[in-house]
């Protein structure tokens, strides 16, 4: 598969090779696409939509459907439950060790409710309660666990980097969640980037854009740079563009501008 694309008819539309392999109706508007990919070498494409509805497919057969949404409203204890939306706001598919140390593929998922759900095959396994509303999220090693912060090797533990409605970033380490820096902003795309001859025992770069004509690095929590652009970032990626060995950065802005950077970091660290 070359590209999926999801649009607000509800659709899913899955290319290969440049033709069309399948094109599926999945109901309300899609808000959020996702490969997950099992613990055996398996994949499904996960969708989210606007009416909280979490569905699992391959290009030619169906598979599971969650109603996300439905739960949150079930499970929410905090005062007020005015305001919030079922509409899926990110997934993230993400491989994790339970207590015994045995990896688990789960399907993340975040909509209008401070709650974060563990899907696995169509169940939800658990759900854990957020300080905020949370845009979006990726995997990484972000930050030195505190267990570890003498050891040679910063975290032995994969971490998910979690970003705020209220501009706050999370992490979450072996199921629980700690604040890790604010960006001051609404966050609606986070990124992940290890530049070329970072040591070992140091932490991934995190890049932040959202609401404002800028994005933001980080390193360890600490702020490495801000570059400003014409408007708010839309969506990024990182990809070597000109076949040069090196990644670049892709920008996305709302203006229907792209922007290709060029980049190194330097960290002394």
């Amino acid at each position: 598969m070359d590209l999926i694309v999801g649009d607000s008819d509800g659709t899913v539309t899955v290319f290969s090779r440049r033709q069309m392999l399948s094109k599926r109706i999945i109901g309300a508007a899609i808000t959020h696409l996702e490969m997950y990919e099992d613990a055996i070498g398996g994949f499904e494409i996960i969708s989210g939509g606007v009416d909280g509805i979490v569905t699992s497919f391959h290009p030619h057969d169906s598979r599971w459907r969650c109603n996300v949404g439905e739960e949150s409203a079930r499970l929410y204890t905090g005062s007020a439950t005015a305001g919030h939306s079922p509409s899926i706001r990110c997934l993230l598919s993400a491989k994790l060790e339970d207590t015994d140390g045995l990896s688990i593929a789960y399907t993340l998922v975040c909509d209008g409710w401070p709650l974060l759900h563990f899907l696995s095959k169509g169940e939800r396994i658990m759900t854990i309660s957020l300080p905020a509303v949370i845009n979006t999220m990726c995997t990484g090693y972000f930050s030195r666990s505190s267990r570890n912060a003498n050891a040679d090797k910063f975290c032995d533990k994969q971490q998910i980097a979690l970003a705020g409605q209220n501009g706050d970033i999370y992490i979450m380490e072996n199921y629980k969640i700690s604040s890790f820096f604010s960006v001051g902003y609404p966050v609606t795309k986070l990124l992940r980037y290890r530049p070329r001859g970072l040591k070992n025992t140091s932490p991934d770069v995190l890049i932040c854009a959202g609401h404002r004509n800028e994005l933001k690095a980080y390193h360890n929590g600490n702020h490495l740079t801000t570059y400003e652009t014409e408007d708010w970032i839309h969506d990024m990626t990182l990809g070597d563009i000109d076949a040069d060995d090196n990644e670049e950065l892709v920008l996305g802005l709302l203006n229907q501008t792209i922007l290709v950077l060029k980049f190194q970091v330097y960290i002394d660290k």
